[in-house]
C-alpha cells in the first residue's frame, strides 16, 4: 500500500428524536475512568457541537458529536515526530481502521443508527513537480491529455451490501494533489522549523446510501462491510472498480 493515512474517520448518522450525549459522555463510554486530554463544547452552535480528544492506544483519537451525527477520528500520535520526507502519517491503515470500527461499534450499540460511513484520508509525499504524474500512475488508462497538470479526479460507484442486497453503499473516491505544511520538532521550543512538502491525496468515503436506512440488527455488519470495502479500494486502487 503506497498511501499512508492522515486520518481514519468512522461516522454514525442517527435517527432523529432520540437522546444524544455530548462528546465528553461518549468518550467516557469508550475510555471509562479516563478523561480526555481536551474537550470543547461549542455553545453557540445550533447543532450543539462538542469534541473530545486524547493520545490513546498509539493514535490521536477524536470524538465529535453534533445533533444527528457522531464521528470517531484516528490520526497519528502527537508523539510521532515528522521527518524531512514529510509529516507523520499512519502506516498501518488496516490496524487503524480496525480500531476505528471497534470504537464505532461500541457507540452504535446503544443508538438508533440510520447510516454509517468509513472515510480514509490517504496521502503520500512526492517530489515537487511530479504530483500529476503520480496521480496518473494510480489511474492507468485514464483519458487525460498529455502533460496534464493540476489533476483532480473524483467519482462515486455504488455497490450492494452483502448482508442486505436491497441496500447500497456509496464508494466515493477522489485523487488530488497539493502542498502540506508541518512543523519540525514541535516539542522543542525555539527550534521549530516550518516545512512544506508536495503530496498526492487519495480520499475514500464509503457510506451507506441514504435512500434506505440500515436495519437495527444490521448496523455492525454494515460497518464491517464499509471498512472492508474501504481497505480493498486503498489496496487495489482503480482496479477495484474494473471488471
Amino acid at each position: 500500500m503506497e498511501f499512508h493515512a492522515d486520518s481514519i474517520q468512522a461516522v454514525l448518522f442517527l435517527a432523529p428524536s432520540q437522546r444524544q450525549d455530548d462528546a465528553l459522555k461518549l468518550w467516557g463510554e469508550l475510555f471509562p475512568n479516563d478523561s480526555p486530554d481536551g474537550f470543547q463544547r461549542f455553545n453557540a452552535s445550533p447543532a450543539l457541537n462538542s469534541s473530545a480528544h486524547g493520545d490513546r492506544q498509539g493514535f490521536q483519537i477524536t470524538v465529535n458529536a453534533q445533533v444527528g451525527r457522531i464521528d470517531v477520528i484516528l490520526a497519528h500520535s502527537p508523539q510521532a515526530l515528522p521527518s524531512d520526507a514529510g509529516p507523520p502519517r499512519i502506516a498501518d491503515v488496516a490496524g487503524a481502521s480496525a480500531k476505528a470500527v471497534e470504537l464505532l461499534k461500541r457507540l452504535a450499540s446503544g443508538l438508533r443508527v440510520v447510516r454509517a460511513a468509513i472515510v480514509f484520508e490517504l496521502a503520500k509525499t512526492v517530489s515537487k513537480g511530479s504530483e500529476s504524474s503520480e496521480i496518473l500512475k494510480n489511474l492507468p488508462g485514464y483519458p487525460l491529455p498529455e502533460n496534464a497538470t493540476d489533476v483532480n479526479v473524483q467519482f462515486n460507484s455504488r455497490k450492494n451490501f452483502a448482508f442486505s442486497e436491497d441496500r447500497e453503499m456509496n464508494r466515493l473516491c477522489a485523487w488530488s494533489s497539493g502542498q502540506v505544511g508541518f512543523i519540525m520538532n514541535p516539542q522543542l521550543q525555539g527550534s521549530n522549523v516550518m516545512m512544506m512538502t508536495p503530496f498526492v491525496g487519495f480520499k475514500i468515503d464509503v457510506n451507506s446510501a441514504p435512500q434506505m436506512p440500515l436495519p437495527p440488527d444490521g448496523v455492525h455488519q454494515a460497518i464491517d462491510e464499509l471498512a472492508a470495502e474501504a481497505l480493498a479500494i486503498a489496496s487495489e486502487g482503480i482496479t477495484r472498480f474494473q471488471s
